[in-house]
This record gives C-alpha cells, sequence and structure tokens, in this order.
C-alpha cells in the first residue's frame, strides 16, 4: 500500500484530508514499517534438479 492509497482510505473513511508527508512522519513516529520480509535461506538438505 503506498501513502497515496493511505490519504486515499482516510478520505474515503474519516474524510479528512492529509499530506503524504503528515501520513509519513505519523509511520516513522512510530516505528511502522512496510518492509517486505527477507527471503528464507536455501534448505541445505533439498533436492535440486
Amino acid at each position: 500500500m503506498t501513502l497515496l492509497e493511505i490519504q486515499e482510505c482516510l478520505i474515503a473513511n474519516c474524510g479528512e484530508r492529509f499530506s503524504s508527508s503528515v501520513v509519513w512522519r505519523f509511520f516513522d513516529r512510530h516505528e511502522i514499517t512496510f518492509k517486505k520480509s527477507p527471503r528464507m535461506p536455501r534448505s541445505s538438505n533439498a533436492r535440486t534438479l
């Protein structure tokens, strides 16, 4: 979900308008991240073809 999508949801659900920088600062202040989790390491005993 992008910051613009979050802005649109806030407008639709709350009727409030916030700039993307306000949304970003909120997530940053509360240490909320949306990073993808790292891949699992390769299994050493898995069959390979």
